[in-house]
């Protein structure tokens, strides 16, 4: 089964990854846009980790960007992962996530 997960190198999907990688049938897509939202060589470390595994294959895209979303073929399953909502960081960086992240979910 091959499953896409978006976020991969997040803190939730990269553990959702490595669970799903586990498991010998799996065929983990990992895709992430890699963004600054905090440490991008945190992101990379994970990615390394999960790249170990011949099973796992990764894709630096956005999400929002539908193109490039619909030429992943052959997926059976997918999951995705957000950042944390910015509530602290002002209403103009909660518009900038909720533009994103309904971009994402509406292309996904």
């Amino acid at each position: 089964m091959k499953v896409l997960v978006t976020g991969a190198a997040g803190f939730i999907g990269f553990h959702v990854c490595q669970r799903l990688l586990a498991s010998p049938q799996a065929e983990v897509l990992g895709v992430d846009n890699l963004n600054d939202y905090y440490s991008v060589e945190l992101k990379t470390a994970r990615l390394k980790q999960l790249e170990a595994s011949e099973n796992f294959r990764f894709a630096k895209l956005d999400v929002a960007d539908s193109q490039a979303v619909a030429a992943l073929h052959r997926i059976h399953a997918a999951v995705g992962f957000e950042p944390k909502m910015p509530l602290d960081e002002g209403l103009s960086r909660f518009i900038t996530w909720f533009r994103d992240w309904s971009a994402q979910s509406a292309h996904t």
